[in-house]
């Protein structure tokens, strides 16, 4: 059972760290479709977030362990507590600040550090989601540099310049991703590494307990004979479940409760029969 759980659980890590992606409370397109309502629901949502981290990670006096000891000894979450903090919030308060201005020259804009600084959120950000995010900036570092921009401009030409320093930040923000990448790709490979070693060891555990493991003394003709005794199919109970909010260690209980009940009902159908009736 024990193992079992632990490759469950080394798989369901790996997947996370390929997997993974910002907060979708991050995206700002999102906001305009959103009424002052709803964006104030979301704003309570994600501030629940900050207070629900500041409740988890406290000392032995129950204390918030602070900003620095959580960024020092708990780095993945505390990305999502920084985007969530320094990024969301302060976002989501400006696209309510922007409905209640007259002029769009007044407007604020937003941030978008979570989207390109990757040496602060990138453990926000998983394999697949970094390589994607290589590729655009890849793309969009060759598109400025075809038209130029990877030069400076004519001083006093506002839009070249402008060019020019995005040009600039994607190269910085590139350089950020491809570190950020290393780093999330050799996480994946050690955890990946686990549960292959954890696969192995289970083969192992299958492969002594098949009936054909020459430790059991078995012919070639009594393996023959008890094949035509053997019922290849699943075993089922109704009454035995797991649902879609079970976690790893239930799922494990459950499979093991399962294969008793399976054990028990094969004992009892394996019983020679003593009677019998005609007609």
């Amino acid at each position: 059972m024990v193992l079992s759980l632990n490759r469950r659980n080394a798989n369901d890590f790996a997947k996370e760290i390929f997997s993974r992606v910002p907060l979708a409370g991050a995206d700002t397109h999102q906001y305009s479709t959103m009424s002052n309502d709803e964006l104030v629901e979301e704003y309570n949502n994600y501030y629940a977030i900050v207070t629900g981290y500041r409740d988890k990670y406290v000392d032995s006096a129950g204390e918030y362990i602070g900003d620095e000891a959580f960024a020092e000894n708990y780095p993945r979450d505390y990305s999502d507590y920084d985007m969530v903090l320094n990024e969301i919030l302060p976002n989501i308060e400006t696209a309510l600040y922007n409905r209640d201005v007259s002029s769009a020259q007044d407007t604020r804009q937003y941030l978008d550090n979570w989207e390109f600084n990757f040496d602060r959120y990138g453990k926000s950000y998983g394999v697949d989601e970094l390589r994607s995010r290589i590729t655009t900036l890849n793309n969009q570092i060759d598109t400025l540099k075809k038209k130029g921009y990877d030069e400076e401009g004519d001083i006093g030409d506002a839009y070249a310049e402008n060019q020019h320093e995005m040009y600039l930040k994607y190269v910085d923000s590139l350089a950020q991703a491809e570190r950020a990448y290393a780093e999330r790709k050799q996480e994946y490979d050690d955890a990946y590494a686990e549960l292959t070693r954890i696969d192995g060891e289970m083969n192992d555990i299958k492969a002594d307990c098949k009936i054909t493991n020459p430790q059991f003394n078995f012919t070639e003709e009594e393996l023959w004979l008890l094949d035509k005794y053997r019922i290849h199919t699943d075993y089922t109970n109704e009454n035995i479940i797991t649902t879609s909010i079970s976690d790893n260690a239930e799922w494990v209980n459950t499979a093991h409760k399962l294969y008793k009940d399976a054990k028990e009902e094969l004992s009892a159908v394996s019983q020679p029969q003593w009677t019998f009736s005609t007609t």
